[in-house]
């Protein structure tokens, strides 16, 4: 049958009823948090941070502060709310439970953020970016072409049959020329692959939070069946019937093996307890 070992709060898994403009911030937040949960690192900064910050005022020591706060955020890529990060609290305090006015704030900043990279969001079936252009993506954390990378596949679902690689141009030669090449080039590349009419997942955020709430809930011992009848306590769908977080085994396991994984690996670009 199967039991659990402790008790989770549903914020800490239950983000079905979140308001589409706090979906984006939130799986960020959240997957910090499950993050900073498991690193060494943050754990010895944000001690360190704490300490410097319990010093009297006029001790020299505390002039470490800012380079203590720079590190920890250096682990987190650059995002609205990310004084977040530096707080000891912050991995046990759930988004939901955050204040309102500044989840809407961060909220807010987070939309504006993500209306400079409109381009990426609608260029769905092709994206050229040059060396020259990526410096209007450093706001979102983006350093080189691997991280530029990262956010695209972030952007655009997995399932998409998306390729990254090395491109050059030799603007030299007139357009008909340069289209021409590339037309030749298309044709030699899909080879196999056809052309599926693939369009961005809009709630892929939403899927993200919901794998994460599906591996918080195995982790503290419930089984997939046990998670299941748990977790249709609190979820209906559309219909106003009881349904589980997820309705298959399998779904839950892939969720914390596969999912959880792999979208802390595309944000933080490794695992969590890596010095």
């Amino acid at each position: 049958m199967g039991h659990f070992s402790g008790q989770l709060d549903e914020a800490e898994w239950n983000f079905e009823k979140l308001p589409g403009c706090e979906v984006a911030p939130c799986s960020f937040y959240e997957y910090a948090r499950e993050f900073a949960t498991h690193s060494r690192r943050w754990n010895d900064l944000t001690t360190q941070l704490h300490n410097l910050r319990q010093l009297p005022k006029n001790d020299r020591r505390k002039r470490g502060q800012i380079k203590v706060i720079r590190e920890i955020l250096a682990l987190f890529p650059c995002r609205p709310g990310n004084y977040l990060f530096c707080s000891p609290h912050f991995t046990v305090t759930p988004w939901i439970k955050l204040p309102s006015s500044e989840r809407k704030t961060i909220a807010g900043e987070w939309e504006a953020e993500l209306r400079q990279a409109a381009s990426l969001n609608k260029l769905l079936s092709l994206t050229i970016t040059l060396q020259r252009d990526l410096a209007q993506w450093a706001k979102s954390g983006v350093r080189n072409f691997e991280d530029w990378a990262r956010l695209d596949s972030l952007l655009h679902g997995q399932g998409q049959q998306r390729e990254y690689g090395f491109f050059a141009i030799n603007w030299d030669y007139p357009d008909g020329h340069l289209i021409a090449e590339f037309t030749k080039w298309l044709k030699q590349k899909r080879g196999k692959q056809p052309a599926g009419g693939s369009q961005r997942g809009q709630n892929k955020q939403r899927q993200h939070l919901r794998a994460l709430g599906a591996k918080r809930l195995l982790d503290i011992g419930f089984t997939a069946g046990k998670a299941m009848d748990y977790t249709e306590r609190f979820l209906k769908d559309q219909n106003g019937n009881p349904t589980p977080l997820y309705d298959a085994p399998r779904s839950w396991s892939v969720a914390k093996t596969q999912i959880v994984p792999r979208v802390l690996e595309q944000l933080f670009s490794g695992p969590p307890n890596r010095p």
